[in-house]
This record gives structure tokens, sequence and C-alpha cells, in this order.
């Protein structure tokens, strides 16, 4: 009986080790041939959305906030009333100039039928109506912008009042508290930093592909509009600030999200190249697995450019040296 479990336990060990065995040394897939191509080579990076074209919208007089009409993030059309500041001043100032236009209108006419004798003050009454004119079109307007609205289409990025708050409008000191920030529609910066290695690859109105993890599925193409000079301040010395810009109709996408940015860095001719999934890295060096009289043979190898799919090979592999993408891949 002890006899016939030890035979059993030896055969289950050895199969098992057979089975794994067997299985490691299986390549995936066909042993492929590096063979020149064409590489596009490309830069990618990660940047932060920016808004394009802010403007400030000050408070028009002082006085509370009446009614907020949208919220940050909103989009907005031209001529849309956005807030209302309260009007009962504004509105008092206009009454008391079309009364006082008014009486200035009654006296010039009641000193030009006087005929005449009452010229000279008739000219005065004239001088006194055409201030008086001036000023209730002064007034007609502080009303008006009382109902503060978009100057252009928009959204909205920032929005730090709200109903009952009494707002500064414009004075010696300044023209007045910001109500509303308001960038352009549908146009977006992304903002990143390049060493000085990848910065002399690109230059201005190069294309790029802006994609965003946050909105699956879009693919936008925009212009690099900017290559500035690195900061001498900052910590990072070296990197060259980039600014690449684009456009969507998509409300999907908001200031302050994350773009991945890809950008077209040249062509070149690669003699030898294979599919970039078919190179693996043991610790930090790149590797790949090269079949050689039916065995595996792991080479170390140094990568050159590559366009997502075909990675070129600077050295380490030959043209004429069969690859294999094995399970460790």
């Amino acid at each position: 009986m002890i006899r016939t479990y030890v035979l059993l336990l030896v055969g289950l060990s050895i199969g098992l080790c057979a089975g794994g065995c067997q299985k490691n040394q299986t390549p995936k897939r066909a042993a492929i041939r590096p063979e020149p191509r064409k590489i596009v080579s490309t830069i990618k990076v990660v940047g932060t959305l920016k808004p394009i074209g802010l403007a400030e919208i000050h408070a028009p007089a002082d006085g509370p906030i009446e009614r907020v009409l949208v919220r940050k993030g909103d989009r907005v059309k031209q001529g849309d009333v956005l807030l209302i500041v309260a009007k009962d001043e504004p509105e008092r100032s206009v009454r008391e100039a079309q009364v006082k236009l008014r009486i200035a209108t009654q006296r010039l006419a009641d000193l030009q039928a006087a005929g005449p004798d009452h010229k000279a003050a008739a000219d005065v009454a004239a001088g006194e109506k055409e201030l008086a004119s001036i000023a209730l079109e002064r007034e007609q307007e502080r009303l008006a912008k009382c109902s503060v609205k978009a100057r252009q289409d928009g959204v909205i990025q920032k929005l730090d009042v709200s109903e009952g708050q009494v707002v500064t409008g414009p004075n010696s000191f300044g023209p007045g508290l910001v109500l509303v920030e308001m960038a352009e529609s549908g146009s977006f910066d992304v903002e990143f930093e390049l060493n000085e290695v990848d910065v002399a690859k690109i230059a201005a109105d190069q294309p790029a592909q802006i994609t965003l993890d946050a909105v699956p599925g879009l693919t936008v193409t925009g212009r690099v509009v900017s290559i500035g000079v690195p900061d001498k301040n900052s910590f990072r010395k070296g990197m060259f600030p980039v600014t690449v810009r684009f456009a969507t109709i998509s409300s999907a996408v908001k200031m302050g999200m994350t773009a991945n940015v890809t950008i077209p860095a040249g062509e070149i001719d690669a003699p030898v190249t294979i599919p970039v999934e078919y190179v693996y890295y043991n610790d930090v060096q790149p590797c790949v697995d090269v079949l050689v009289n039916n065995q595996v043979s792991r080479h170390t190898v140094e990568l050159g450019p590559d366009d997502g799919q075909y990675v070129a090979i600077q050295s380490g592999l030959a043209v004429d040296e069969p690859v294999i993408f094995t399970e460790h891949n």
C-alpha cells in the first residue's frame, strides 16, 4: 500500500513538472524576422487644459446682487444676461434726469416763444437742455449695465458672487469688483514642458493629436502655438514651456482636465524594426528573445524611435535573426 502511494506521488510530480516546463518554453506567436521600415517618431506628453481669451466683467455700480442667472462652467452666447445688480438707485437717477430734461426743455420753449428780446437767455437755456440730455443718456447707460451681459460667446470660468452680496462699482481706485471671468467657447490650450532634446524636434504651427482620459473616444487635432524659453528661476532646469491649441464642440471637455498630446517628431529609415510588443524588460534593460537553433536566446537591445506599433532597434539584433513572443513578454 505504501509503495503504491509513493509511486502515485512521484508520477504526479513528474507530470506537473513536465507540464509546467513545457508551457514556459512554448512561444505564444510564430517567430518573425525584423525588417526595415520608415518610423515616424512621436513625442508623447501630458498637459493640463487652460482657458483661452480670458475676459473679466466688472461690477457696473455699487449695490447688492439681485439675481445670478448662470453657474461656473455654463456656456453662454454674446448678449446673454449673466446677473443683475440692484437697479433701485440707477432707476431713481434716471427718473431725476428725465425730470430735469423736461424742465430744461420747457424753459427753452418758453424763452423762444417770448421773442428776440430773450435770445441770450434762450441760448443759455439751450445749453442747459443739452447738458440735461447728456446726463439722462449717462444714467440710462448706467441702468442698462445693471443687467450684466456676456460680451462674447464663451464659458463661465469664475463666478465668486452670490445673490444679496453687495459689490463695488467703478471708482477712482479701479474699475470695480470682478463679477465674472469668461473664456472663449470650445477653444483650449494644453500647456506642458519638453527637454532640450525633444523641443529641438518640434516647431510652431506643427500639428498635434490630443486625447482625454476623461472623454473616451474623443480625438482632436491641434497645433503648436508657442515654444517658450526655460524659466531660470524654476527648479526644472532646461525645460521649455510649450503650448498646443485646439478646438472642439464637445461640451464634455472642461478646463483643468488632463490631456494626452502626441506630436510627430520626424521620420527615419530604420534598417531593423520589430513590433513593440516583442520587447520586454529585464530589470531596466530592454530585451528580445531570439530563436537560435530552435533554442531561445535573450538579447539585450538598444531601442530607437517608435511609432506606437513598431520600434527601431539600434543595436543588439540583426535583420536576419528571428524573434519570438514568449510568456514573460
